[in-house]
């Protein structure tokens, strides 16, 4: 199964179709423009338009969806006040989730890239059921979302991160993975990230061809926002210090098994390259502040460099004394790799 960039595709044929502006009604200027919270005439203007244009979206033919959808985002290009952008949001985020309902593919994914550019608390149960969509190209609007900064009320955390977690037991497009990931860096939830970060190991030792690089991007993210934290003054937790070991040392030790045992594919070495000298800094900047008088395993960039896998992976296994004695105290099970599938 190919498991590259694909989505790409998906999202031009589904998400960028558009018309002109001719025909359609505009919600008027000084509607868009109010500096004062809006009348109840003005607010049922805004309500109507959004509501017949998501109808429009809903039942127009597939070539026409792009110009529906244009046509509910053109009010933000219209130069609109903080205030209508909100109340436009908000009544979008109430319409939407007739679209987002809709058996066809299209009016999903174009439901979810307008849920993307809202500006309202509301967006939450969008993005959630956007996450279970079947299509990669929901999913993949739908993370996004929450990866470019949607605001998220303190109370909508909880549901987004189960969602975003079940998403990444088992996605296998890196579009939709990177977005998933950032999102949850984007949320500075550390604690899932690594969770989802160990249990993306099992993944890669069940389907050998998915590609490592929304992992390691992540794992990239995560590391340097904690490093930008620590010399910001702040003080990591032990326990994310102690989870962050454990993800990059079992993400380390997987990469340099499949490079070794030809288990994951040739045409992805430079990917699993790329995880190893991310996994590895992560590693050594993680042990190095959990315990500075640490003594830390020879590099393995010089055996990297060559493709000298068997060294590579002598060099990780002098990680194990390490990583199980204290402060971090880590369990041999813990670090145990999960068993490649049977072919």
């Amino acid at each position: 199964m190919k498991t590259g960039r694909r989505l790409c595709g998906i999202l031009v044929v589904f998400a960028v179709l558009a018309g002109g502006h001719a025909a359609w009604a505009q919600i008027p200027a000084a509607i868009i423009t109010a500096s004062t919270t809006l009348g109840s005439d003005q607010q049922k203007i805004v309500d109507d338009e959004v509501k017949g244009l998501v109808t429009k979206l809903i039942n127009f033919a597939d070539e026409r969806v792009g110009e529906a959808r244009t046509h509910l985002l053109d009010p933000f290009e219209r130069g609109p006040s903080d205030i209508f952008r909100r109340a436009y949001s908000q009544a979008m985020a109430r319409e939407l989730v007739r679209a987002l309902n809709s058996d066809r593919v299209i009016v999903r994914v174009n439901a979810m890239l307008i849920t993307s550019r809202l500006e309202d608390p509301g967006v939450v149960p969008l993005v959630v059921k956007g996450l279970a969509d079947p299509s990669q190209g929901v999913r993949y609007w739908a993370a996004r979302t929450v990866n470019v900064g949607a605001p998220i009320a303190q109370d909508g955390r909880a549901p987004l991160l189960v969602a975003l977690t079940e998403v990444m037991k088992t996605e296998t497009s890196v579009d939709v993975l990177e977005q998933v990931l950032g999102a949850m860096v984007a949320l500075d939830a550390f604690d899932h990230v690594l969770n989802g970060l160990n249990d993306r190991v099992a993944v890669h030792a069940q389907n050998p061809a998915v590609s490592p690089s929304a992992d390691t991007e992540a794992l990239r993210r995560l590391y340097q926002k904690l490093v930008q934290d620590a010399a910001g003054g702040k003080t990591i937790a032990a326990a994310t210090l102690r989870e962050l070991a454990r993800a990059s040392y079992r993400l380390l030790d997987f990469a340099a098994m499949g490079l070794d045992t030809k288990l994951v594919p040739a045409e992805m070495t430079g990917e699993w390259k790329r995880m190893i000298e991310v996994a590895d800094a992560a590693l050594r900047w993680t042990v190095s502040n959990a315990n500075r008088d640490a003594k830390l395993p020879a590099e393995v960039k010089p055996d990297l460099a060559t493709g000298n896998w068997p060294a590579v992976r002598l060099h990780i296994g002098d990680w194990v004394p390490v990583l199980t004695a204290a402060p971090l105290n880590l369990k041999p099970e813990e670090l145990a790799a999960p068993k490649p599938a049977t072919p």
